[in-house]
């Protein structure tokens, strides 16, 4: 009988710290194009739901109008828009996202007034961008039906 007091071969079970370091910068490389890809929809969600939350707030107002039987106004600042009826605030004042802006808009949406037929005062659009993709998403507004229809920009 032989008995082995050292063992002859180094087997080590594990990595090393370089492998270690290696792999997470492999995983890295490979990770960067997908964190692009996901800013990019991020972004390009916050000025849809951007242009959706305006088009919303017109509709309400524009029912307030109807139901109230009385003008109904939509007033849009530089980066929120409140609904006012009677020069008094009906609903909270709404914020758009941090890198959302409002590029133009037409003197029908300087305020968007809505008339008790549910008829809005004047046409217009509104023009919104989101400033690091450049991307822009417009807000047709209809004076002889109220109604609003979002446009794809550039």
């Amino acid at each position: 009988m032989i008995l082995v007091i050292g063992n002859k071969f180094n087997n080590k079970i594990g990595f090393s710290l370089i492998e270690f370091l290696i792999s997470i910068l492999i995983l890295s490389i490979l990770l960067i194009p997908s964190i692009t890809v996901f800013f990019r929809y991020h972004q390009n969600l916050a000025l849809t739901s951007s242009a959706n939350e305006i088009v919303s707030a017109l509709q309400l107002a524009r029912s307030y109008a109807i139901n109230e039987r009385s003008s109904c106004t939509v007033v849009f600042e530089e980066n929120t828009f409140s609904i006012y009826r009677g020069g008094k605030l009906l609903d909270k004042k709404y914020n758009l996202p941090q890198h959302v802006k409002i590029k133009a808009k037409t003197p029908g949406f300087d305020p968007v007034v809505f008339l008790p037929d549910g008829t809005s005062s004047q046409a217009g659009s509104l023009i919104l961008v989101e400033e690091n993709s450049k991307k822009e998403k417009r807000i047709i507004l209809y004076n002889l039906t109220g109604k609003c229809i979002i446009e794809n920009g550039k």
